[in-house]
């Protein structure tokens, strides 16, 4: 049996998504232009510092929701 990576954070694995995306070399033709795969993925190849980008938004994303999570919960009924 092959040893399996470790599964890491969120972020860590979209990250892992997106260049595997990007590095895929599928026999798939896109005859229109319009395919969202494929436009995904050239975006990616001519901009590979986007999946950083992506990586941190969806970081501070993350943070941002549990941040309102954690203050509704702390927030007395009653109170605005």
């Amino acid at each position: 049996m092959a040893e399996s990576e470790p599964v890491g954070s969120l972020a860590d694995e979209a990250a892992k998504l997106l260049r595997a995306v990007a590095d895929s070399s599928a026999d798939h033709t896109c005859t229109t232009g319009w395919c969202p795969v494929c436009r995904v993925v050239g975006y990616v190849r001519a901009n590979p510092e986007v999946v950083d980008d992506v990586t941190r938004m969806g970081v501070e994303l993350a943070r941002t929701v549990r941040d309102a999570v954690e203050t509704a919960l702390n927030t007395p009924r009653g109170t605005p």
